[in-house]
């Protein structure tokens, strides 16, 4: 909505607000124009949560975006609202850990830096786990709940509505067999195509854990930090770098440990266990990667920094490399091969 205020014309269609919801005709009119809309849109953003695929307008947009690109990649934005919960927590995790990490200094150091830091850490690391193991339960059903669709189960809350769509996706497909045929083999390898493997983390939602590292280098350079020649300042830039590439790969490297961790226990005492397991590791592996950067730049020429940060910078592309589309091309996601094995019309007929 921003670059719209300032003038660069973006148009957003947004269903709830755009199909009239009282007066039937315009209703009606704007539901058999489903697939012009998402035809003439550059991008279908869906804030994804586990009953998406449950309600028929919902299926409806994804299935007038896969008709109206049949022959191409889909322009499918897949943004999981879990996750943006995850990010906007783990960023006022760091912040905390500035804010505490500053008052143990203020204080005289009641505290080492490193414990103050794996302390807060622990405490919030343990209640993301949690949240990221759900997702990753609520992600791998994705793929059941696609191949086992049915548009008669679908939710929708009026009669009038159903039919409808109904009405339309008969237009559409042929019949509603036809068309829970097409979601569970052509929408599904599309979508789940489109939105990647279930251990990639949207590059939009990895933002938040920079911007204090960003803001502060800022102020650093500002203020001259790093335009010093000596051995030690150019030495503190390539940390700074490796440190801000580090920050990128805190939140991947958390959700795939949260994925291999992801099974549920009835004992709510297991499953406190194994989210303290979970955050432990998340907590070690940012402690590890700050030692690297705090203590171990200082220690080594120049030439072998440089290299430190360029291995880190990879890393960090690494685990976001499904969030570029030259990469994602060349991929198979796991994922489609029983969509594509499994004819599931036949076995009901």
């Amino acid at each position: 909505l921003v670059p719209s205020t300032l003038g660069f014309g973006s148009i957003y269609f947004l269903d709830k607000l755009c199909v009239h919801q009282y007066d039937e005709r315009r209703k009606a009119a704007a539901v058999s124009s489903f697939a012009a809309f998402v035809a003439h849109a550059k991008q279908l953003v869906v804030l994804w949560t586990p009953s998406y695929f449950s309600r028929l307008w919902c299926v409806l947009e994804v299935a007038a975006l896969v008709k109206a690109h049949s022959n191409e990649e889909l322009p499918l934005v897949f943004l999981p609202l879990q996750l943006a919960t995850v990010s906007v927590a783990a960023y006022f995790t760091i912040c905390l850990c500035i804010a505490a990490y500053t008052a143990n200094i203020l204080m005289g150091y009641v505290a080492s830096g490193t414990t103050v830091i794996c302390v807060v850490l622990s405490i919030c690391f343990t209640k993301l786990a949690s949240v990221l193991r759900n997702f990753a339960r609520e992600r791998r059903a994705l793929s059941e709940q696609l191949r086992t669709f049915k548009v008669e189960e679908s939710l929708c809350l009026f009669r009038a509505d159903r039919e409808r769509v109904n009405r339309t996706l008969v237009e559409w497909f042929g019949s509603l067999e036809e068309f829970d045929h097409h979601v569970r083999t052509t929408l599904s390898v599309k979508v789940v195509s489109a939105i990647g493997s279930e251990l990639h983390y949207p590059l939009l939602y990895a933002w938040p854990m920079l911007l204090f590292n960003l803001l502060m280098e800022m102020d650093y350079i500002a203020w001259g930090y790093y335009t010093t020649c000596d051995h030690r300042a150019s030495n503190s830039a390539y940390s700074a770098i490796s440190w801000t590439a580090a920050h990128f790969t805190i939140l991947p490297v958390f959700h795939r440990l949260a994925f291999l961790a992801s099974k549920k226990y009835e004992s709510r005492r297991l499953e406190l266990a194994v989210n303290i397991c979970v955050g432990a590791a998340g907590v070690f592996y940012v402690v590890f990667m700050l030692a690297v950067v705090t203590y171990g730049f200082p220690l080594v020429p120049s030439y072998v920094a440089v290299g430190m940060s360029a291995l880190m910078c990879v890393w960090a592309l690494w685990l976001m490399r499904e969030a570029f589309p030259n990469c994602r091309k060349y991929m198979r996601w796991s994922e489609a091969n029983p969509f594509q094995q499994n004819d599931t019309r036949g076995a009901e007929s």
